[in-house]
């Protein structure tokens, strides 16, 4: 018998003896930006309008085995905050971290569910009419969110995670 063969059976019964004795079930997740329209106005010859972003959030129980219960999910939406000024590299550099949590109930084996997160506030304005300001900065302003990064928990264990963009992690500790 060749190494590979053997190698390769040992981690198929690595992997189906931990299901059978009940080990941490893998969770696939996955998120999508959402972006609902919200109000507006206009301020003399400015025009102003708040976006309501959120994430849809699906979660699926790669278990074989059975449901997987009393989960937490933790989430941080990273969003870049505007103010016009020339800190534009400061708002990507330090985005503002808005967090959120949700208790799930249980996922049966192989099914999906979905989770919305809490809707985070954009707010958006632009000059109209030809205006500038006079100390330079933009004629136009919009926050933008900038990702995710949500975990999983069971209990005290992570049991699984999702980032937007890898270096969401570079911004500091979850």
């Amino acid at each position: 018998m060749s190494r590979a063969f053997f190698l390769s059976w040992a981690l198929v019964f690595i992997f189906v003896s931990g299901q059978v004795r009940g080990a941490t079930p893998g969770f696939e997740l996955n998120a999508i930006e959402k972006d609902k329209p919200g109000s507006k106005s206009t301020s003399g010859n400015t025009a102003n309008w708040e976006n309501l972003g959120s994430y849809h959030i699906s979660i699926k129980n790669l278990s074989m085995s059975g449901s997987a219960s009393n989960l937490t999910l933790k989430y941080h939406i990273y969003v870049m905050r505007d103010t016009g000024q020339n800190d534009l590299r400061k708002a990507i550099a330090h985005p503002e971290k808005v967090s959120g949590s949700q208790t799930i109930s249980s996922i049966e084996s192989g099914k999906w569910i979905s989770v919305e997160t809490e809707p985070v506030k954009l707010k958006n304005s632009l000059l109209t009419d030809g205006g500038y300001y006079f100390n330079g900065a933009r004629v136009s302003r919009a926050d933008k969110i900038r990702g995710i990064w949500i975990q999983l928990f069971s209990g005290d264990a992570m049991v699984g995670e999702y980032l937007s963009y890898p270096s969401l992690k570079k911004l500091g500790p979850f």
